[in-house]
């Protein structure tokens, strides 16, 4: 990875998931945290939020295609295609896979820190969280159209940057202002009145 943190955790993610289509989460877990966790904490990762970081990935092999093995049950219950379970599981769960970068890059969303920033980051990260489902979902009151769910998702993604401080407080700001300008707007599109429903007439008999 070249001492960059993001590309070893997202090679770390990349592994976790591989070994998880054929090995137990707990055998994942194990073989990386010998492996891969020691190289995670001299890059900077705090040792708690790197172990969680590994256990959290090695449990989504059970949602990720092609072997994913909560899907097969899934889609047996169901009697649905297989892939088509697999690739919708896997679009409404995307936000499972930021979450585990957001709280290894900032520790705070794992309650380490002063009480400020633990606030913060478990409040940026719930909204951004339910933003970017919005996005990948595709429905917010009324089915969105991919311009929206872009923005949704854009949105979402800038709120859960991992830090509070600096320029980047920036970023988070606008996530906040483009998530609430969008859900108002969603809101107002699909109230009764403006979509020319109102209260039902009633016809005297």
């Amino acid at each position: 990875s070249g001492g960059n943190v993001v590309a070893l955790l997202t090679l770390t993610a990349l592994v976790c998931i591989l070994l998880g289509m054929s090995l137990p989460t707990a055998v994942v877990y194990i073989t990386l945290a010998v492996l891969v966790g020691p190289a995670l904490a001299q890059l900077g990762i705090d040792p708690l939020a790197a172990h969680l970081f590994l256990f959290y990935f090695g449990m989504l092999s059970l949602i990720t295609p092609p072997d994913c093995l909560a899907t097969y049950t899934a889609a047996a219950i169901a009697h649905s295609d297989f892939w088509k379970t697999g690739w919708t599981g896997m679009r409404l769960g995307v936000a499972a896979y930021v979450v585990p970068f957001v709280f290894a890059l900032h520790p705070a969303l794992i309650l380490k820190g002063q009480l400020a920033e633990i606030l913060f980051a478990l409040g940026a990260s719930s909204i951004g969280t339910f933003l970017l489902a919005v996005g990948c979902a595709g429905h917010l009151f009324r089915a969105l159209d991919w311009f929206k769910r872009g923005l949704f998702c854009l949105a979402g993604l800038l709120l859960m940057l991992p830090t509070w401080q600096g320029p980047w407080l920036i970023a988070d700001a606008a996530g906040l202002l483009l998530g609430v300008a969008l859900f108002a707007f969603e809101r107002w599109k699909s109230s009764p009145i403006l979509a020319g429903g109102g209260e039902p007439s009633r016809t005297a008999r």
